[in-house]
């Protein structure tokens, strides 16, 4: 039985919040990497304290009974709870990719209260893995991506990862370097 390896790094993403990547190679043809958002405690308490701020100011309007002071008051606070529960559960908590010689790749997002998305490309449509530029927000930005294989004589389709965690470029590489020995099909 061979034993997994396990190789941790923290990194940064694009937008400069730190992340923690765990990669483990189970063997030759299996391999595993975990993106974790770091800061995303740290947001999520972010969010505590203005809730705490906005629901303090409702309070306040309230017990000085001021008519359209309180009118307001609970359009901010609906708008307010409504705003909270949107960003707790569109919170990533982490990206992880297993990718099998045999089946291809596992994307799996993590979100807030074990809520998870997956998605699978299957090994015989994955052409090759790049790491391209994007512009976002006036920036550029690095983002690995897989190549699939053309359908027909059209351009081949590709499929973004770490799309939500958006590791910077030190960091994709890293990922890169650790993964692309079992997707290249020449070996």
């Amino acid at each position: 039985m061979e034993e997994v390896e396990i190789v941790v790094r923290n990194f940064s993403n694009v937008h400069g919040e730190a992340l923690r990547v765990e990669v483990r190679k189970f063997s030759k043809n299996a391999t595993c990497v975990l993106v974790d958002n770091t800061d995303q405690t740290d947001q999520k308490k972010t969010l505590l304290h203005v809730s705490f701020l906005m629901g303090g100011l409702y309070i306040i309007v309230l017990v000085l009974g001021i008519p359209v002071a309180s009118i307001i008051g609970h359009i901010m606070m609906i708008f307010m709870t409504a705003f909270l529960l949107f960003a707790h559960f569109t919170t990533v908590e982490s990206e992880s990719i297993t990718i099998i010689k045999q089946m291809g790749i596992q994307e799996k997002i993590s979100y807030s209260k074990s809520r998870t998305e997956e998605r699978m490309i299957p090994s015989h449509s994955i052409y090759d893995l790049v790491i391209n530029e994007a512009i976002l927000r006036q920036k550029v930005i690095f983002l690995m991506q897989v190549l699939q294989e053309p359908e027909g004589a059209g351009n081949a389709p590709m499929f973004t990862l770490f799309q939500n965690t958006l590791p910077d470029r030190s960091c994709l590489e890293f990922i890169y370097e650790q993964i692309y020995k079992v997707i290249d099909k020449s070996r």
